[in-house]
């Protein structure tokens, strides 16, 4: 199985725009990689107990946590919706 990645800055709307590109058209939900939890208070709507309590025992690694975004996410990178999830991963590396 191969695994393949676009990354750009959800801030950048040019990046998005080309990210969308590449997914043909479509309006996409991405994960965002972040350096950490408190990186996650910046781009979610809402940080709970039950996703610090995932984060300090998974992180780092492959777990990813679905949190709603931040209204400071451009729409773009919310796929056009707004209100999309946050998919957030703490890579295994720093």
């Amino acid at each position: 199985m191969r695994l393949y990645a676009l990354v750009a800055d959800p801030f950048d709307l040019r990046a998005v725009r080309q990210f969308i590109t590449q997914g043909q058209g479509k309006p996409a939900r991405a994960a965002l990689f972040v350096r950490d939890a408190l990186m996650v208070e910046e781009l979610a709507r809402e940080v709970t107990a039950r996703f610090q309590i995932l984060a300090r025992r998974f992180w780092p690694g492959p777990l990813t946590i679905i949190l709603p975004a931040s209204a400071t996410l451009p729409l773009r990178a919310t796929g056009n919706t707004g209100r999309s999830p946050c998919a957030s991963r703490g890579p295994p590396h720093r």
